[in-house]
């Protein structure tokens, strides 16, 4: 899907109102207890790499609340905020979940890894527990991100 573009704002691709951050859990924990530390970080983030975020972004926006804890994250929660011009709401996820939030990279990342050399999924099972459909579930994850609406900054 291709982003159309008006004078007043932008209609995003269906399920691209998310932002993923790099930063680690402590750090998630203290931007949930102290929103102004997290507005500072978000606000260093939209000057740093402004192609992350909406281009309406540079309009405004605010503090939405968070989102509703995941029970597979340990009843995680996540930031959310409002575009000021276009009232359109973005979830903030963190680096270290994978997407649509079904573990922490953590703790997936060498099953994956062996994945990529085509290890099967019953010997993930036997290594590291959950079950075959769910190491498929999340090598697929990857694969339901937008690529034409994705953009990957390597870490400095």
């Amino acid at each position: 899907m291709s982003i159309i573009q008006t004078e007043q704002y932008e209609i995003l691709p269906r399920g691209s109102k998310i932002i993923r951050l790099d930063y680690d859990k402590s750090q998630h924990n203290h931007f949930l207890n102290d929103k102004s530390s997290f507005k500072v970080f978000l606000d260093e983030q939209v000057s740093k790499y402004p192609e992350l975020f909406p281009t309406a972004i540079s309009d405004g926006y605010s503090l939405h609340g968070t989102g509703r804890a995941s029970k597979k994250l340990d009843n995680l929660k996540f930031q959310k905020i409002r575009i000021n011009n276009t009232g359109d709401i973005f979830n903030i996820y963190p680096a270290f979940v994978m997407p649509h939030l079904i573990a922490y990279t953590a703790d997936v990342e060498k099953a994956l890894l062996l994945r990529k050399h085509d290890v099967p999924y019953s010997t993930l099972v036997y290594i590291f527990g959950r079950n075959e459909m769910f190491w498929y579930r999340a090598e697929r994850a990857f694969g339901h991100c937008s690529i034409v609406g994705t953009t990957v900054k390597k870490k400095n």
